[in-house]
């Protein structure tokens, strides 16, 4: 199942650190500072709530790459497991 070979592939990354989950080093960027704080709560890419991930579903293009990195995988299984929560959401 796709999903497992998700987990199997990703399944070790280790985080990032809270720095390079976003790319506003300097915290002027409001939007860039909460999607930092958020997402800093989960080390573990797994533990990332769907909540968290369909509030923040454009925020992958304001991650640095390594945070990109290490969340994409939590993005992957939430499309692939939630489908039509994030598309309840959207209408």
């Amino acid at each position: 199942m796709i999903t497992q070979e998700i987990k199997t592939a990703f399944g070790d990354m280790p985080y990032p650190g809270t720095e390079y989950i976003t790319n506003d080093l300097e915290g002027n960027d409001l939007e860039r500072k909460q999607i930092r704080e958020g997402f800093s709560r989960y080390e573990n890419w797994q533990d990332v709530p769907r909540e968290l991930l369909l509030q923040e579903r454009d925020a992958l293009p304001l991650f640095e790459p390594q945070g990109f990195r290490f969340y994409l995988p939590a993005y992957m299984l939430f499309c692939l497991l939630y489908t039509s929560d994030a598309a309840d959401d959207l209408t």
